[in-house]
């Protein structure tokens, strides 16, 4: 099942990325892919705590002034020894699609950065270790909000900052909250 969440997801990528967009004058700009690395948790899980690495490969495409579809496909990674409900070992591989409104605002003459809020749908996969120490997989539905910011570092370069949060219909845990930043590219 994961290989083929992440077929799909390559599939819709790749159609994004050859789609031809006709320029809404937002910027010189109509895709932006972008990869970031952060922390993350469970908020239904105390234990395992907030503290977990994840990294993210997103690609948008404008639609619309102002409206970009966004494809993201992140990892977040447990530790060994760390709990998720009565998992050890965990980590949640997701997929998600998600419309994004994007907005530029500007300080004196120029804009120095653009914000964004985004929600959609995902698929999530969590994977580990139960208590009978047999590997535990499951795959469900699930939805995505969040917001970023990018922080202008060149015409095509920002730094991008962006939280998250995730509900998935996954038995050991339901609720999954992402800050994560790192660097995006605008073509």
């Amino acid at each position: 099942m994961k290989r083929h969440c992440l077929l799909a997801g390559s599939l819709v990528l790749v159609g994004l990325l050859v789609t031809p967009v006709a320029g809404f004058g937002q910027d010189d700009y109509n895709y932006n892919v972008n990869f970031l690395v952060g922390l993350g948790g469970s908020v239904d899980e105390n234990d395992a705590g907030f503290g977990n690495f994840d990294f993210q490969l997103g690609a948008a495409v404008y639609v619309e002034s102002h409206t970009q579809v966004a494809v993201r496909l992140g990892l977040m990674d447990w530790g060994e020894n760390d709990e998720l409900g009565e998992l050890t070992g965990s980590r949640l591989t997701y997929l998600t699609i998600a419309g994004e409104y994007r907005d530029r605002r500007g300080f004196f003459s120029g804009a120095l950065f653009d914000s964004a809020l985004f929600a959609g749908l995902g698929a999530y996969n969590l994977e580990g270790t139960d208590l009978d120490l047999e590997d535990f997989d499951q795959t469900a539905i699930g939805l995505t909000v969040g917001a970023s910011g990018d922080f202008d570092v060149s015409k095509r370069f920002a730094i991008r900052l962006e939280g998250s949060g995730h509900y998935a219909g996954l038995d050991h845990a339901k609720f999954f909250v992402m800050l994560n930043f790192g660097l995006a590219y605008r073509f």
